[in-house]
């Protein structure tokens, strides 16, 4: 979200095989429903405007992929899964840095993150812009807190 702006995972809901789920995120007064499925070292999400599912990015492990978008490209570049220990809770996640390139072939912006398939969410991530010959962080999230809904294990 935006400078600021405090995401909540309300809700996610697998699939029995985990394979697909379902979450809603609210963001301030909004709530978006998501629909995910991985497939073939990918994640998958749902498309009510085209009517299909859509590459969103990659959850193999060593994998690196490049999607197209109207301002330039966007990299994903995947390591090995790793456990995340949230509130007690241990957590698969795989490390990913996502690069944005501008139209010129310039990296703008990147985030390195922990994204944790099972929730349909990163676990912690660091934004970062081009300082010189490095990267210099501008902000900074963490997953704190997960809750079981009632009756719930």
């Amino acid at each position: 979200g935006g400078q600021g702006s405090t995401w909540l995972v309300d809700s996610v809901r697998t699939d029995s095989a985990a394979t697909c789920g379902e979450a809603v995120i609210v963001i301030g007064a909004n709530r978006d429903r998501r629909r995910d499925c991985a497939a073939g070292g990918a994640l998958e999400r749902w498309s009510d405007r085209e009517q299909r599912w859509v590459d969103l990015r990659p959850i193999a492990p060593g994998t690196t992929r490049r999607y197209a978008r109207p301002a330039g490209t966007v990299e994903y570049a995947t390591d090995a899964a790793v456990v995340d220990t949230i509130g007690g809770v241990p957590v698969t996640v795989i490390p990913t840095t996502v690069t944005t390139f501008d139209s010129t072939g310039v990296a703008r912006r990147r985030l390195r993150e922990r994204y944790a398939v099972g929730l349909m969410t990163a676990t912690w991530g660091s934004f970062e812009a081009p300082d010189g010959a490095g990267w210099r962080v501008e902000r900074e999230f963490r997953l704190v807190a997960i809750e079981a809904p009632a009756g719930k294990p």
